[in-house]
């Protein structure tokens, strides 16, 4: 739980970040997206059924991939800068792990 705060900080910085070097009112939309996914993220508890997470996240996920008897998801965090994906790991139809990963970027 405490990586995932920390995670969803440094998305919102990264964020304002951008929207500070440009000024424009897309970084400010984008800001408010992340900002958004943000708290659809907080709203998914552990040991859930992959419906609560799309149900939190107000859509289907991007991608799903099968590792053996893992389902995982990935929801893209719109407006992220770095490419930031939502990773949540399902085994017997239950949330055992999520984590945020970065995609490219810098």
């Amino acid at each position: 739980m405490h990586f995932r705060v920390v995670a969803l900080v440094g998305i919102s910085l990264a964020a304002l970040f951008f929207t500070a070097c440009g000024g424009t009112k897309e970084g400010i939309r984008q800001s408010n997206m992340v900002r958004d996914d943000a708290k659809r993220m907080q709203r998914i508890p552990n040991h859930s059924a992959p419906d609560v997470a799309e149900a939190a996240m107000g859509r289907k996920p991007d991608a799903v991939h099968k590792d053996g008897d893992r389902e995982i998801h990935y929801y893209v965090i719109r407006g992220a800068v770095n490419g930031e994906t939502l990773r949540l790991v399902y085994l017997n139809n239950e949330l055992i792990g999520q984590s945020i990963e970065t995609s490219g970027g810098q």
